[in-house]
């Protein structure tokens, strides 16, 4: 439930089945009302072309059932980030998710993030927050 793609006034913010949020750079006139309505503070505009972008978790990467995991899942050296599909119960990050207590920045949002984190306290949030490393919507 991302606020941001029921601000977009053309339409160019858009939830994918799965979840994850993507722009449409043709479609984005750059206004940042999708970027206000963020609570994550992830969004930007990029400089050049003057559109909203995001993280998209490497949607052209993980689209396919077997491709190959965000590009910063792969990099992280010590296996902190994991990626996958909360509804396959089988998948790694299922598991993770059952057994293990996990938080959400800005549950209150009503925005239904899907990206948890484990050990995150108050003073934890508020650094992921300030710093705009959070991947939420």
């Amino acid at each position: 439930r991302p606020a941001c793609t029921s601000v977009c006034p053309v339409e160019a913010t858009y939830s994918l089945e799965n979840g994850i949020v993507e722009i449409d750079p043709h479609r984005c006139i750059g206004c940042g009302y999708c970027m206000a309505a963020c609570p994550y503070a992830v969004r930007f505009i990029h400089p050049t072309r003057n559109v909203a972008q995001k993280c998209d978790w490497c949607w052209l990467r993980v689209r396919e059932p077997d491709g190959p995991p965000p590009a910063c899942v792969a990099a992280c050296p010590s296996g902190a980030l994991v990626f996958g599909d909360l509804n396959d119960p089988h998948s790694e990050i299922a598991r993770i998710i059952a057994s293990t207590p996990t938080a959400v920045l800005k549950p209150e949002s009503g925005n239904g993030p899907m990206t948890f984190y484990i050990g995150l306290d108050d003073q934890a949030a508020r650094r992921v927050e300030a710093g705009g490393h959070g991947h939420g919507g």
